[in-house]
């Protein structure tokens, strides 16, 4: 018997891509469709596992939102938020492995290397940034005196069984290294749906805008008045054009990479859905995207 999810992949009008993965979580449980033992390419969606180990020193108190870092003394809540005013180039050189062993990216944001200037006042402008996520990744090690991957791996990955992305060739920078299976993404999509490794009233929080009605631009579709944002995740809110679908709820949130890989949750509908494939974001992205969304929830929803 043919799955929803597999009629669903198989009814996208011609499919740019040879190999696809695709998973869902409903009150029905979890599905997987299409190449479900590849390893993709996460791009920014790495992002959201960098988030969960932020948001868990939070949780411990190893770190606070207040806390200011970084050569722009940064707090915290603005890196997460992309509110900062510091522009999106990442630190050069940082397209390495952080299995262990590894080096260290505390020292390089101390010392303020390959930085641009700040490109706006902090909290005037969502301006979005990989480099924010690699002083975020810094500060953790400063505080935790854990290297990144140590701290992610004890308090991530091995309580959520994402093992695969410890691996020294899945994971680079803290900001879009991140590889791995369709499984993986929807383990990480589970917690945030229904979350046991953070508690429930932390998930609210990160979910929540930080900052509400910060303008800038939605990376691949434009200008947004409102640009939402919370601590690590993207907000659908009132954003249009956007990647989800126009029946995903306004508090639906998650994120998209440039590899071609997107994971949302819709916590009003209560399904997540995600999306790996080996072809980068593209004009077929923005305009089919949403309508596989659309599929979704009119299947699951």
């Amino acid at each position: 018997m043919v799955s929803r999810l597999s009629r669903i992949l198989d009814s996208v009008e011609i499919y740019p891509s040879t190999r696809v993965a695709i998973g869902v979580i409903s009150p029905a449980g979890l599905e997987l469709a299409g190449d479900t033992t590849e390893t993709f390419s996460w791009a920014s969606v790495t992002k959201l596992v960098t988030s969960l180990a932020i948001l868990l020193a939070l949780e411990e108190a190893t770190l606070s939102l207040d806390d200011l870092t970084g050569p722009y003394k940064s707090s915290i809540r603005n890196l997460l938020s992309h509110s900062s005013g510091i522009g999106p180039r990442p630190f050069a050189g940082l397209d390495r492995n952080i299995g262990l062993p590894q080096r260290s990216l505390s020292g390089r944001y101390v010392e303020g290397k390959d930085l641009e200037e700040l490109q706006c006042p902090p909290e005037t402008k969502r301006i979005y940034s990989n480099l924010g996520f690699e002083i975020l990744a810094g500060h953790l090690e400063a505080r935790s005196q854990m290297s990144f991957a140590e701290y992610l791996i004890e308090g991530v990955l091995e309580p959520l069984s994402m093992m695969n992305l410890a691996r020294p060739d899945n994971f680079g920078s803290p900001a879009h290294g991140a590889r791995g299976t369709i499984g993986d993404l929807m383990v990480m999509a589970r917690e945030l749906l229904n979350p046991e490794l953070l508690s429930p009233e932390t998930t609210l929080v990160a979910r929540t805008a930080c900052h509400p009605g910060l303008s800038g631009i939605l990376p691949g579709f434009g200008h947004m008045d409102d640009n939402s944002w919370g601590l690590g995740f993207e907000i659908k809110s009132t954003k249009e054009p956007h990647w989800t679908s126009p029946a995903n709820t306004l508090e639906t949130f998650g994120h998209f990479g440039q590899s071609g890989a997107f994971v949302w949750i819709d916590p009003v509908n209560r399904v997540a859905f995600g999306y790996l494939s080996e072809r980068p974001f593209d004009s077929w992205a923005r305009d089919n995207w949403h309508k596989i969304s659309s599929d979704v929830l009119t299947h699951f929803g």
